[in-house]
């Protein structure tokens, strides 16, 4: 059986227009079926596998966890702030990636400014100068981020929002909220 709190999180989950009219007629229609739940002949059944995963993830979560949004994602967050499993984000490591390869381009004279750049990459040239800095960060930060174990709070996103990188390996790890060795 089901615990009330295990029902509201799998019907929450629901897009909103599957759920219009579902209560009339006693129909699913369509999308993907909730966590914990499977469609058969256009209804929604427990699964009993996948209520169990959601019994568990509850479970957990009233235990020791919190929610954190990053970006359009929600994750679950236990105990130390990691999710548990690599979360790797191909955005994070192409924005890191590109600070890397225009600051090589520019040192090694394979591009001559900034501007080159920017009308290379069909981007305001302050936006490139805004995204070069990303090519000094910390090699433990970088390493981190190619593992997918950057902090769930660390996306593309954050880190363009980030107006004044630190120098210092030390400081920039506080700022994007890696912990202390």
């Amino acid at each position: 059986m089901m615990t009330a709190a295990t029902q509201v999180a799998a019907w929450s989950a629901l897009p909103f227009s599957s759920c219009s009219g579902t209560s009339r007629r006693d129909m699913w229609m369509g999308g993907p079926p909730p966590l914990g739940y499977d469609v058969r002949d256009k209804k929604l059944v427990i699964s009993a596998v996948e209520a169990e995963q959601v019994r568990k993830l509850f479970a957990a979560y009233l235990e020791v966890g919190s929610v954190k949004r990053r970006g359009v994602e929600t994750h679950l967050i236990l105990g130390d702030g990691k999710t548990g499993t690599a979360n790797i984000d191909t955005n994070l490591i192409h924005l890191v990636a590109k600070a890397r390869r225009w600051f090589d381009d520019l040192s090694s004279g394979n591009i001559a400014s900034v501007n080159a750049i920017a009308e290379r990459e069909n981007l305001p040239a302050n936006e490139v100068s805004r995204r070069l800095p990303l090519a000094f960060l910390s090699p433990t930060i970088v390493s981190a981020i190619l593992r997918g174990e950057q902090p769930t709070s660390l996306t593309a996103t954050q880190l363009l929002r980030l107006r004044d990188l630190p120098l210092g390996w030390p400081d920039q790890a506080e700022v994007l909220g890696f912990t202390a060795p």
